[in-house]
């Protein structure tokens, strides 16, 4: 196993009636979550440690829940450990708070080595002021897609592309040249 979908602040959106673009967002999350828990890879559900997600309804096979304690998925979460012992070494992160904790999770990421890909429309930020979600995401997507990590892969892949690669070529970093 060698890739994993890391899913910040998700749970939050379960049995909720969202509406627009968090809908959107919302069953993208879920078509990766239900790709890769078909495919037979983890995924870790990562929520913040001080909201108030419902974490009663038990995760499927191979999904885990976790807490975390500060902006990134990785404070106090045990991710990190968790990704290493179960072989992984490539992500695909999605979830909410593009401009917080996606961006945050990305950087953490890579930092403890781990290859990112970044699902590009499946992650959710809030208007900020003047400044429109959307245009907030398009940024992030950007910023995210020029980072430069020696010797680490970074990939923005839209959720369809992302879904077509784990159902044809499941070993995922072979399929795209890693």
């Amino acid at each position: 196993m060698t890739w994993a979908l890391v899913v910040v602040d998700g749970l939050q959106w379960q049995g909720v009636s969202a509406v627009g673009q968090a809908a959107r967002v919302s069953e993208r999350i879920q078509a990766l979550v239900r790709g890769f828990s078909e495919a037979g890879e983890r995924v870790f559900h990562v929520e913040n440690a001080l909201e108030r997600a419902d974490l009663s309804a038990s995760p499927g096979k191979g999904q885990q829940v976790l807490r975390r304690y500060g902006t990134d998925a990785f404070a106090g979460s045990g991710l990190a450990r968790q990704l290493r012992e179960a072989g992984v070494h490539s992500i695909v992160l999605c979830g909410t708070g593009t401009d917080s904790a996606i961006d945050a999770t990305a950087k953490r990421a890579l930092a403890n080595g781990f290859d990112l890909i970044l699902a590009s429309d499946a992650h959710l930020a809030f208007d900020r002021g003047a400044l429109r979600a959307e245009s907030i995401v398009e940024h992030y997507n950007s910023v995210l897609a020029e980072l430069v990590t020696p010797g680490q892969v970074i990939e923005v892949l839209p959720t369809a592309e992302l879904l077509a690669v784990l159902r044809d070529e499941p070993a995922m970093p072979a399929a795209v040249g890693w």
